[in-house]
């Protein structure tokens, strides 16, 4: 068989198309994060969009910060001068706000007692209180509130980490949307947010406090002990730090351990809130001492959870009320730094990553092979001039 033209064609393609099957990586799915960008076509009309989303981001951020202060101040009043020391089991204490619906109360309180429940004799180890409030206001002084109009059909939880104003208490703050107010799509589980840990395992040792207070909670929102369910993501941090730099998490996925800690470690240096993706961090608000807003899917597991479940919830409460840090209290509990343990977590969840621009020795040995079959079909089907 001769080699023509149009097969030295084909076989160009058949070899550009196995190497780019081996060699690039596979596209995006319909749930990975991307970013795009395209030039403004009206610099005029660019930039008075932009100031319309600062603005908007700005109007957002103080009517955050009302509801911190009132959710604050709220449970200042209220757990304040209640004393948490007790030599038994301790039950939450929820307060509801005056309009929140009778239906609505009962769904709480059911689902808190369901909730504890499911952990067994794992509850009533500390003290926790609860703020139940509505949350449908759509207008400020009759003008829309674009930005509040999603918390109308869901459930959403905050944590206001104990200290002396608030009874030595870690507070949940749960607001109700107009369909759960209601008694509809109602959550069945995990309304205790991360308060679930202070109830089940009692209050943290000092240093465990301290770092929980200033990571806000990020890797404690949630607590279970129903079997992990594989189908179920791991819960990544959701400000916009892990957003834009999810360097540590790549690394850590690729085997350098060095670099797993700082996943349960966010960078201080940097600002958590911000103004607009193009605007910057928002520096005339203030952060809250309040945790972030968790909207109650119910689903995912915190980095703590996974490691209370991995651990026991006998060795997780010893490394959990130890006087040491997190890692030195893992150390000691299991004999292996904790950045093994996340990043088995990270490889489980995400994959394992190939660290470096190199291929894998699998693509680089399909694309040798390649290269030599194309280079033996050439010599072997190439067409020799005859002499004379």
């Amino acid at each position: 068989m001769k080699m023509t033209f149009g097969r030295w064609i084909a076989a160009c393609v058949f070899g550009i198309a196995l190497v780019a099957v081996t060699l690039l990586p596979p596209g995006l799915s319909d749930g990975d994060p991307y970013f795009f960008w395209r030039p403004p076509s009206r610099n005029t009309e660019f930039v008075m969009s932009r100031r319309a989303r600062i603005r908007a981001q700005h109007g957002q951020s103080l009517w955050y910060a009302y509801q911190s202060a009132r959710d604050v101040e709220t449970a200042m009043r209220v757990f304040g001068a209640q004393s948490a020391k007790s030599s038994g089991p301790q039950d939450p204490v929820v307060w509801f706000d005056s309009d929140v619906p009778a239906l609505a109360r009962l769904q709480v309180n059911n689902a808190i007692a369901a909730e504890r429940a499911a952990r067994g004799a794992w509850r009533g180890h500390g003290a926790v209180g609860v703020l139940v409030f509505t949350d449908t206001a759509t207008t400020i002084g009759g003008v829309p509130m674009s930005w509040g109009t999603y918390a109308g059909n869901t459930v959403m939880t905050q944590l206001i980490p104990p200290s002396k104003s608030t009874g030595d208490r870690c507070v949940t703050v749960i607001k109700l949307g107009r369909h759960a107010a209601h008694g509809e799509a109602f959550p069945d589980g995990r309304l205790l947010d991360g308060c679930a840990f202070y109830d089940a395992f009692g209050a943290p040792g000092p240093a465990i406090a301290a770092w929980l207070a200033q990571e806000n909670f990020r890797v404690a929102r949630s607590l279970s002990f129903a079997p992990p369910d594989m189908v179920r993501n791991l819960v990544r941090p959701t400000d916009y730090e892990a957003i834009f730099d999810n360097a540590s998490l790549v690394r850590c996925a690729g085997g350098d351990l060095a670099a797993c800690p700082s996943l349960m470690h966010r960078d201080q240096s940097r600002p958590i809130y911000y103004s607009d993706w193009y605007g910057g961090p928002d520096r005339s608000i203030p952060p809250s001492d309040e945790s972030s807003r968790r909207f109650n899917s119910l689903g995912g597991s915190s980095y703590l959870e996974a490691l209370m479940r991995d651990l026991g919830p006998g060795r997780f409460q010893h490394m959990w009320q130890s006087t040491k840090s997190l890692e030195d209290g893992y150390f000691e509990a299991t004999g292996e730094p904790l950045a093994a343990w996340l990043h088995r977590q990270t490889v489980m969840y995400d994959g394992a990553y190939h660290i470096g621009p190199l291929p894998t020795p699998t693509s680089a040995l399909l694309t040798m092979i390649a290269v030599l079959a194309l280079a033996a079909a050439s010599v072997r089907w190439a067409v020799r001039p005859y002499a004379a």
